[in-house]
């Protein structure tokens, strides 16, 4: 095909073509997104395909092909795009459950610390009301006594 028109417009433009696809391609090649790479490839060769198969006399069913395709790439975008939005609300759900989790565990801690200094304040009031209870038994015994 190059020989073929080599030198010509039509040489020039599938010279053009090719160096717009591989041009087109090197910042995702280099970014080692090898997904964004194929489907921009299958799209090319989705249009040169269509465009090749449509019929040359009537642009109409050129433009049909084309509208096509954008029309399924845009789906296919449109899809990966819903994708990812899930992906991204999935994990700041997870990450909130996590701050969620975090904050009861900090909550029980702090509560447990109240809880204990509560349950070490009522025993200690407890012996002490036992050794006054210990220190007023005498005393009660020794006033029966008296008044009696």
């Amino acid at each position: 095909m190059w020989k073929k028109s080599r030198g010509s417009d039509a040489g020039n433009h599938l010279l053009s073509m090719m160096q717009n696809m591989f041009i087109s391609q090197t910042s995702n090649v280099h970014s080692l997104d090898a997904g964004q790479v194929n489907r921009n490839l299958v799209l090319m060769d989705n249009f040169v395909s269509n465009i090749t198969m449509a019929s040359g006399e009537d642009d109409t069913d050129m433009n049909i092909s084309i509208n096509k395709l954008l029309a399924s790439y845009k789906t296919d975008e449109i899809a990966r795009q819903a994708i990812n939005e899930a992906k991204e609300a999935k994990k700041k759900a997870e990450e909130a459950e996590a701050e969620r989790d975090n904050a009861l565990q900090q909550l029980n801690e702090g509560s447990k610390g109240v809880v204990q200094d509560l349950r070490r304040e009522l025993d200690e009031r407890d012996m002490i009301l036992s050794r006054m209870r210990t220190k007023r038994l005498p005393v009660v015994k020794d006033l029966k006594v008296l008044f009696l």
